[in-house]
């Protein structure tokens, strides 16, 4: 424009009565067009009509639906898929659930959103068995969403300090030393403490149950007291149980027992 000498005059818009807008286009000859029709493809579905092909509990429910028996106002089978309701039936073990899952909760689309939003999301245009509990699994699971909101649980304050008991007895505690290098056929360590005196420490094997535990801790002899916990409770010492005699059952599970048992009193 810097090129051109001109003068701006204004002319107002009901004297300009040449001027509309066929009178103002440059291109006054057709350019030549292409049409073309396009369709999109969607893999899933190529996957998941794959899927209810190999699955069988999915092949004997297509086999009732084109038999007939189900109410096909529910149910009704399209181009190899199976729907209820309008939507596409997914198969309790398919792997695609995760894929769906992601899809409507880790996309930017998606959002992070909360476990209801998720579930009208998915239910609207998928169902399987269990959806809702899967949703809330899942959003429960994600990683991003525990690192980033916020908890809506109120704060559960500072420690408190355990009350110190006033008899000796009243007030136990349990703990186990786990995985350490067996010796003499313990791998375990049992810790009872008595939170006004004295603490015990009773080897274990590395299989042991709560009864198995507790009879070894009542009969094991305790340096602290002198004695064992049964004697000092009953003031005689416990029973003496006689060693298993192999081959004195035929019952395998009751030999294997007592077997256990005797390693441990040993």
């Amino acid at each position: 424009m810097l090129g051109y000498q001109f003068t701006t005059e204004y002319k107002a818009g009901s004297t300009n009565s040449a001027a509309d807008a066929l009178s103002r286009r440059h291109d006054i000859y057709c350019l030549p067009l292409l049409v073309a029709i396009s369709a999109g493809r969607y893999e899933f579905l190529d996957e998941l009509c794959k899927e209810n092909m190999e699955c069988s509990n999915l092949k004997a429910l297509q086999k009732q639906i084109l038999a007939g028996t189900l109410d096909l106002a529910y149910y009704s089978y399209w181009n190899g898929l199976l729907m209820f309701k309008n939507r596409f039936i997914i198969s309790k073990e398919s792997k695609l659930k995760t894929l769906l899952l992601q899809e409507f909760h880790e996309t930017p689309t998606g959002g992070h959103a909360e476990i209801e939003r998720n579930f009208l999301g998915l239910s609207a245009s998928f169902f399987w068995e269990g959806m809702r509990n899967d949703v809330k699994k899942f959003v429960a699971n994600c990683l991003t969403c525990q690192t980033i909101k916020y908890s809506i649980v109120a704060p559960y304050g500072l420690l408190q300090p355990l009350e110190m008991p006033e008899r000796v007895w009243e007030d136990l505690a349990f703990d186990f030393i786990v995985g350490l290098r067996n010796s003499r056929g313990y791998s375990t360590i049992l810790v009872v403490i008595d939170r006004l005196t004295k603490y015990a420490l009773g080897p274990l094997p590395t299989h042991y149950s709560a009864s198995k535990a507790e009879y070894l801790y009542n009969s094991s002899h305790h340096t602290a007291i002198g004695m064992t916990p049964f004697q000092a409770v009953y003031g005689r010492p416990p029973t003496t149980i006689p060693a298993y005699v192999r081959g004195s059952t035929s019952v395998q599970a009751v030999e294997e027992g007592l077997l256990t048992r005797d390693s441990i009193l040993k």
